[in-house]
């Protein structure tokens, strides 16, 4: 299980946060997979001032997602992880992109370091 809070600078052209994650770390009834990002900006919380939250990534094999996220309040944003984004070990190049009804108001970069799962078979 994953339940990360991260603190996710918005700073256009700043060098990406890695996020360690495993291939089995994915959103299911049964098994959280969240990823918690608390907006900042010059060490205060950002006010997003009513925009929405998508994730976007690109894995390793070159197939792109795209999922909401859950704006949690005016600064927080939570990220259900899918089975899809973990699904292919290695780095995801990802961006967590804000809107309003104006169009595109943010995006910011982080990467899914996605480690390999320890088993790729049938447990005998």
């Amino acid at each position: 299980m994953v339940n990360q809070q991260i603190f996710l600078p918005m700073v256009p052209d700043s060098a990406p946060i890695v996020v360690n994650v495993n291939q089995n770390d994915y959103d299911d009834p049964d098994y959280a997979g969240r990823l918690i990002f608390n907006l900042v900006n010059e060490g205060h919380p950002y006010d997003m001032d009513g925009a929405s939250a998508i994730i976007e990534g690109e894995k390793p094999d070159g197939t792109a997602f795209a999922y909401n996220a859950n704006v949690i309040s005016a600064s927080v944003v939570r990220v259900n992880l899918k089975q899809q984004m973990t699904a292919v070990a290695g780095r995801v190049v990802c961006q967590l992109v804000l809107s309003n009804n104006d169009g595109v108001v943010g995006s910011y970069a982080f990467w899914l370091e996605v480690q390999g799962s320890a088993l790729h078979g049938d447990i005998a």
